[in-house]
């Protein structure tokens, strides 16, 4: 039986796959894994570009004392770089393709989507 958390996290990913998709981009991968390195939760393509994606799903109520933003600390960006160049050893045919990490975060109120935020390439550019 699959915890709460696992289910939201799955919900989140769900709701993130519709999301873009209505924005365009074409779903690769979901929930790739490489032995203990990590895992990407999404990878999409859109104009040629290959997109990684974390998916953090959080309650509305949880999220006003333990914002979102803060999941994404310096270790996970190391470990989405690690991740992300394995991937594109494993799958010969984005060797050549331009590449980022972006961050969906969907907040959630009950089971009802509050608000979808969408941050590019959080591995080299500064939000917070």
């Amino acid at each position: 039986m699959a915890t709460l958390k696992k289910e939201t996290g799955d919900f989140g990913e769900n709701v993130g796959i519709e999301y873009l998709v209505k924005k365009g981009y074409k779903i690769v991968a979901k929930n790739y894994r490489f032995k203990n390195f990590g895992e990407i939760d999404l990878v999409a393509k859109k104009n040629g570009k290959l997109i990684f994606f974390e998916v953090k799903t959080r309650n509305k109520l949880y999220s006003l004392h333990y914002p979102t933003w803060t999941s994404i600390t310096i270790r996970k960006r190391r470990s989405l770089r690690r991740i992300c160049n394995i991937f594109i050893q494993n799958n010969k045919e984005y060797t050549d393709k331009d590449w980022r990490v972006d961050v969906l975060f969907i907040e959630l109120d009950g089971r009802n989507v509050a608000n979808i935020e969408h941050l590019e390439n959080i591995l080299w550019e500064s939000y917070y």
